[in-house]
């Protein structure tokens, strides 16, 4: 991922700014995947043969600005609910960056701008069922 970053950065005009929004951590349909389709830490294959990534917003601040560019999620609202009613503390858990070599600490260059979660529940009145997705959405910048 570093090395796809890396190359839209070099795309990019001083100023220019990356706007990225992908699947979150502890999205529904990640929460659905079996131990089998599990290839590594958030990294899934679905059954159609193609691959899925769940993001966690520190994460994606460490690999795209470093480990300065890590801090508190920018947007704070009530953690998500399971079908049961009970919170899902699921937030508080992905708050610590992941940082496995220096290499990662230095991140691709990038400034942030904004990186937080967006929760949404989504209602099927007619099955009477409830969705819940997560996607991470950032805005990255260039330094000039």
């Amino acid at each position: 991922m570093k090395a796809a970053f890396t190359k839209l950065f070099n795309c990019l005009k001083p100023g220019g700014k990356l706007l990225f929004r992908d699947y979150g951590r502890f999205d529904e349909a990640q929460l659905r995947f079996t131990n089998k389709s599990r290839l590594g830490d958030n990294f899934y294959v679905r059954q159609d043969g193609t691959c899925v990534y769940y993001f966690e917003d520190s994460e994606l601040r460490t690999l795209l600005c470093g480990a300065e560019g890590v801090g508190e999620s920018a947007v704070g609202e009530e953690p998500l609910r399971g079908a049961d009613g009970t919170p899902m503390s699921v937030f508080s858990s992905v708050q610590s960056p992941i940082i496995r070599t220096i290499d990662d600490c230095q991140g691709v260059g990038f400034e942030c701008e904004e990186c937080y979660y967006i929760k949404r529940q989504y209602a099927n009145r007619a099955q009477k069922t409830a969705r819940y997705r997560v996607w991470v959405h950032g805005k990255f910048k260039k330094p000039l």
